[in-house]
């Protein structure tokens, strides 16, 4: 029950703070009109989270491209299907190409889907390849950690650990 409750409020999360955290998707043709959409379809992922996947499917069709899917990838996150969420997200992050922080940030939020998918070897790769995008990223670093921790790759993990610490001596997690 609190392992549930911990990646629900996970999910949760990660919808909550998709939308401000991904400026790469106000640049849409239509940006005013593409980033109310967005916003609409991640509230909509929190509350009704197999509506929105619909919802964000019929966009993607309509030509939402990368907002759509990454709306998708959300509600998957809620729904708990979060392996299909992991790929949809790693998917997206390949065809950005043009902001390498951007599709770091996508490639750690597939890492963290993989984690919850107790993918471990998958989650450390995809954080791996996120930190060469974002260097200097803590949540990378923690995340990284965690997946190598399950791998049972502790003195990488705390390794990782210290470099977060150098960051910032005073995250306490």
């Amino acid at each position: 029950m609190t392992e549930r409750l911990v990646l629900l409020i996970f999910a949760v999360a990660l919808v909550a703070l998709a939308g401000p955290a991904l400026p790469g998707f106000a640049r849409a043709a239509e940006p005013a009109a593409a980033a109310g959409r967005y916003h609409a379809c991640l509230a909509k992922a929190d509350k009704d989270p197999k509506d929105a996947f619909e919802d964000a499917i019929q966009w993607r069709d309509e030509g939402g491209g990368p907002p759509a899917e990454h709306c998708a990838a959300s509600a998957l996150i809620v729904l708990g299907l979060f392996a299909d969420a992991a790929r949809r997200l790693e998917d997206l992050a390949q065809r950005i190409k043009e902001d390498a922080a951007f599709k770091g940030q996508i490639l750690g939020q597939a890492g963290q889907a993989w984690l919850m998918a107790d993918n471990a070897g998958r989650a450390e790769a995809v954080a791996t390849a996120a930190i060469g995008l974002r260097p200097g990223d803590i949540e990378l670093l923690i995340d990284r950690a965690q997946a190598r921790a399950q791998l049972a790759d502790y003195k990488l993990a705390v390794a990782d650990l210290n470099a977060a610490l150098a960051l910032n001596s005073g995250r306490p997690d």
